[in-house]
């Protein structure tokens, strides 16, 4: 990996029944409903034990489903809810690029391009020849004022084939 690259910090998800490893969540994209959890039961609280009792396999099936009650959540106005979810998500399996990816899209959205950026990085970190994730970067850091990382990121997205960022790099 290059040098300017953090290390990924878990596999892609394989396994992730709605995105395949290099299949990002579009921000747009609103999958089915999932059931919510039991009345009276902590999100934060039940996740932050799931992932010292499931295996590998359980945490991408937890995190994936946590990921999917998020998005639902989003797409109901109830930013706060889809937060803790995506967290939980994290907090299960810290190398879920989705999560990571739709956090950072939901704080871009907030205006809160510091933590967008945050959880971009985790994203790319997680998934690096995701292109989409890349360009995601460099528009966080286009919208923070850093046009000099934002180029750079959009370069990397346009290597990794992302037609936007082509687009972006060469002022179209």
């Amino acid at each position: 990996a290059p040098a300017d690259e953090p290390p990924p910090v878990d596999d892609p998800d394989p396994d992730d029944p709605v995105h395949g490893p290099d299949d990002p969540a579009p921000v747009g994209e609103r999958p089915a409903e999932t059931p919510a959890a039991p009345d009276g039961q902590d999100v934060e609280a039940d996740t932050m034990s799931t992932s010292a009792r499931f295996s590998a396999a359980e945490r991408r099936t937890e995190a994936s489903r946590l990921t999917r009650e998020a998005r639902s959540a989003a797409r109901a106005g109830n930013d706060a809810k889809a937060v803790r979810l995506y967290q939980g998500a994290l907090a299960v399996r810290s190398g879920h690029a989705v999560a990571a990816h739709e956090l950072g899209a939901l704080y871009f959205n907030q205006g809160n391009y510091k933590k967008a950026i945050r959880f971009a990085k985790r994203a790319t970190g997680s998934a690096p020849r995701n292109g989409t994730y890349r360009l995601a970067l460099g528009d966080y850091h286009y919208k923070s004022g850093n046009d000099a990382a934002a180029r750079k990121h959009w370069k990397r997205a346009a290597t990794l084939g992302n037609k936007t960022a082509k687009s972006r790099v060469s002022g179209g």
